[in-house]
This record gives C-alpha cells, sequence and structure tokens, in this order.
C-alpha cells in the first residue's frame, strides 16, 4: 500500500532471512531499500497522526541510514562465517570490516562504540590476507577513531592487538556469531539480535600460554601502564585491564615491569573526599596483586587515609 517499513516490521522480515541463511537476498533486500524521508518533531495528537506518522515515516520508530549500515555489516559478517570457500569468506569479512569502519569514523560515525572496533578488527583478521596487514589495518582505524573522538575504546583495541603479538590466542569468529543466528533455531523463532553481541574482545578465553620477554610483551606491559595512568580512576579499568595483565603474570621475566612500577607510583589520596583518588588507588592494588600479590599491603596503605 506504499508504506514504508518501520524498523521493527523490517527487522522481523530480515531477521526471516538470517535464520534460514539467505544471506544473498538479505543483502540484496538491503541494497533495495528505500528509507523514508526523516521525520518532523511534532507529536502525537491522536490516532489519525499516528497513522499519517506511519504512512509517511514507515511506523513511529522509521527505519533510518545507520539501521541499514549496521544489519548490512552485520550480514556481511554472517555471510563470511557460513561461507565455506575461504575467497569467498575473505570477499564477505572484508565487506563487514568495510562496513564496520564507516559506522565508527564514517558520517555520523560513532568512534567509542566497543562492539564495531571489535568487530571490525575481528573481520580484518578473518580476510586476510595475512595477520601483518589485518593488523596495520586495524590500527589505522583506531587513528581514525581517536581523531574522530574516540577514547577508551581505541586504546583497549590497541591493547588487543599488543596481546595478540605478544602471544595472547584470538578468539574464534563464532564468538560474534549467536548461536540464534547460526540457525540454530527454526525459521518460526525470529528473535535474533542484528546488532553485535557483547563478545567481549578479540582474545580467546581459557589458558593465555605463555609470553616471552621481549619487544611485544615490553610494549604490551607499557600500553597496559599507560591505560592504567589515564583510566585508572574509573571504576572498571581494572576489570578492563584483567585479560591483559593475567596475560604479562603468565610472562617470563620481567615483562610486567613497566606496570608494577605504575601500581608503586600510586600513593592513597590524602583527601577523604577524593574520590577519583580513591579509585585510581584501588586500581593499582588489583593489578599488583595480580602481578605481584606478595608486594600488596592494601590494608596498610588506607590505614592513614
Amino acid at each position: 500500500g506504499g508504506l514504508f517499513p518501520g524498523l521493527e516490521d523490517w527487522k522481523l522480515y530480515l531477521r526471516t532471512l538470517l535464520v534460514q541463511s539467505k544471506y544473498a537476498e538479505a543483502h540484496a533486500a538491503l541494497a533495495a531499500l528505500t528509507l523514508p524521508p526523516p521525520p518532523s518533531p511534532h507529536p502525537f495528537l491522536d490516532e489519525d497522526s499516528v497513522d499519517l506518522h506511519r504512512r509517511t515515516h514507515g511506523g513511529v520508530v522509521p527505519l533510518t541510514p545507520r539501521d541499514v549500515a549496521e544489519a548490512a555489516a552485520r550480514t556481511a559478517l554472517l555471510a563470511g562465517w557460513a561461507s565455506d570457500a575461504a575467497a569467498e569468506a575473505a570477499r564477505h569479512y572484508a565487506a563487514a570490516e568495510a562496513g564496520y569502519a564507516g559506522l565508527l569514523v564514517g558520517t555520523d560515525g560513532r568512534p567509542d562504540q566497543w562492539s564495531f572496533l571489535t568487530a571490525a578488527a575481528r573481520c580484518a583478521l578473518a580476510a586476510g590476507p595475512c595477520r601483518a596487514d589485518a593488523l596495520v589495518r586495524a590500527r589505522a582505524l583506531i587513528e581514525k577513531s581517536v581523531a574522530r573522538g574516540g577514547r577508551r575504546s581505541p586504546a583497549l583495541l590497541r591493547l588487543d592487538l599488543l596481546a595478540l603479538e605478544a602471544g595472547a590466542p584470538l578468539r574464534p569468529v563464532d564468538a560474534w556469531v549467536r548461536e540464534e543466528d547460526a540457525g540454530e533455531i527454526s525459521p518460526e523463532m525470529v528473535e535474533i539480535s542484528l546488532e553485535m553481541p557483547d563478545v567481549g574482545n578479540l582474545l580467546a578465553e581459557g589458558p593465555v600460554g605463555t609470553v616471552a620477554a621481549g619487544h611485544a610483551a615490553d610494549a604490551l606491559a607499557g600500553a597496559v601502564a599507560a591505560y592504567a595512568d589515564a583510566w585508572g580512576h574509573a571504576g572498571c579499568a581494572a576489570d578492563d585491564l584483567r585479560p591483559y595483565v593475567t596475560l604479562l603474570a603468565a610472562g617470563e621475566g620481567a615483562a610486567a615491569d613497566a606496570v608494577v612500577a605504575w601500581c608503586a607510583a600510586v600513593c592513597p589520596p590524602s583527601d577523604v573526599d577524593d574520590g577519583r583518588g580513591l579509585r585510581r588507588y584501588l586500581t593499582a592494588v588489583s593489578l599488583l596483586a595480580r602481578l605481584r600479590p606478595e608486594s600488596v599491603d592494601a590494608a596498610g596503605g588506607l590505614s592513614e587515609w
């Protein structure tokens, strides 16, 4: 009837295609989609106003270019994951990488969106053609994100890349594909999220292996110390750094010395109202407890405070 698709109706249709692994059809539907004009900010006063809005803009919640871009990137990632042919998979992953990069640093981008950053980097590593090239592209994206205003998320992704170079295992692409997306449910159950799942980071869970002392370990430790110095006052800083500190703790020799030195230099705040200083100190204690537990004296450090 000439109606534009509303956001939820459109998502329902796309989920139905994805749950059947019809990635080519989903991609074609995205490419052929005509977006409604931007809605005016007028309030809905009555049933007639809502009906007019639906006909003009496609539902109370209209479809936007960002919705389409996110779905296109997600569809490309899923298509790469499902492909049995290496060249075809690489092509899909490259498209997903470009899509997520656009969502980060393109017009109206979100340069600090962690899920987009990890997805772009993981797709780069999956697309190849070699890890070194993929790391170069991922680092270039980090710099672009920082230039566009990204802060914590690009810094954390930089740690991920350094950890991979230091010997950390890479999380498989399967982690970016929820079970529902993998076609494990019936077509009638279409509760598939088109948004990126909360993967965590690029590092695989489980045993971290041993990090050999050397340039890669030193670079990772220095970057961890720099992140702690910049964000140690945040309540989640110690948790942010847990995977990298765990990796350094399993390393050889003096791999973690730069982080230990930063922790040792942080003192309890002298002002009882200095919440920022206290959080920074607690971050240092938490990191040191993982790296040099015999050196931790949190109670003694806070006794005067």
